[in-house]
């Protein structure tokens, strides 16, 4: 799975494939229960969040969104999460859809969309009007590409297959919605230099995505970025602050991610799909259901970190 490059290569790009890829609607949600969870999260504590967190939203008369992605979008099934939020709320009806494939990159789905017979070809040229027809496309990067130098081969193909997606997406009249993912917990044994820990990963990462979206609305989309990694990069903050190591086995922080300390967790997953669900649809992340078998006090702790990550100005829309 990991294409290991020697020390002094460029940066070195793995498979995002935690799990097979889908190639149409989001398979089965991942709901195993979060067993061992701490009630309260108290890095998660984040009570303090504005009162106005969830924006204005992208959606109009309709909700339809496409996910374009990779593992981390379809572990725990993210899609599926965001329709169980978004179910309950007006505008109705929703549709979801997701196109993901293992270690896929934005360079790679836009080849994909440019060629006949391909998912994605269906659903943004080739298919029937009703099939075309997106409010918001949800796009998500390969997981260390956003953070490689900036003029790299990586960067430079990044920011030319979002483009490429973003103006499809602008032709079926869609706002793009950049879903920025995270840092890995103890930083990228692939790249050491590049990303020795979280926090040096997470601040190259978020600098990354806001070039894309600089790239992205260049095209004249309407476009805003799902600041995931930040609200990881929260809670992160609320462990040391509370003077616990974050890497510590059981730790806030540490729960967010699965065994591989890369892919999401349920929890990580969860804290996701409220994050996607503010910028997206404008909803108060405190106000969504619990979900994905996670305890209770979790979900609400983890919803009030996604709150104070929408509402801080740097993510402004």
């Amino acid at each position: 799975m990991d294409a290991a490059a020697p020390r002094d290569a460029a940066p070195a790009a793995e498979s995002d494939a935690g799990a097979a890829g889908d190639a149409g609607a989001a398979g089965e949600a991942g709901a195993a229960a979060d067993a061992g969870a701490t009630g309260d999260a108290g890095a998660a504590s984040e009570a303090g969040a504005a009162d106005d967190a969830g924006a204005g939203s992208l959606l109009a008369d309709g909700h339809a969104l496409l996910f374009v992605g990779n593992s981390y979008t379809y572990v725990n099934d993210l899609p599926a999460l965001y329709r169980s939020f978004a179910d309950a709320r007006p505008p109705r009806p929703v549709r979801i859809e997701s196109v993901t494939a293992g270690g896929y990159t934005l360079a790679q789905h836009a080849r994909d969309a440019a060629t006949d017979g391909t998912a994605l070809a269906g659903h943004f040229r080739t298919g029937a009007p009703e099939a075309t027809s997106w409010d918001v496309v949800v796009l998500q990067e390969q997981s260390q590409t956003p953070g490689f130098p900036e003029g790299s081969a990586p960067r430079l193909a990044s920011e030319e297959g979002a483009t490429a997606l973003a103006r499809l997406a602008l032709a079926r009249g869609a706002a793009v919605v950049l879903y920025a993912t995270w840092g890995r917990a103890r930083g990228d044994a692939m790249n050491p230099a590049l990303y020795p820990d979280f926090v040096t990963m997470e601040a190259r990462l978020e600098e990354g995505y806001r070039a894309l979206a600089a790239a992205a609305a260049g095209t004249g989309a309407r476009v805003r970025i799902a600041p995931v990694g930040a609200a990881f990069a929260r809670v992160h903050a609320a462990v040391l602050a509370s003077g616990l190591d974050p890497l510590a086995a059981g730790s806030d922080f540490l729960a967010l991610y699965a065994d591989d300390g890369s892919h999401p967790s349920a929890r990580g997953s969860y804290l996701a799909g409220c994050v996607i669900a503010g910028t997206v649809a404008g909803l108060d992340p405190r106000a969504l259901p619990d979900a994905l078998g996670l305890a209770p006090g979790v979900a609400a702790a983890l919803r009030e970190v996604a709150a104070a990550t929408l509402a801080d100005p740097a993510w402004a829309f």
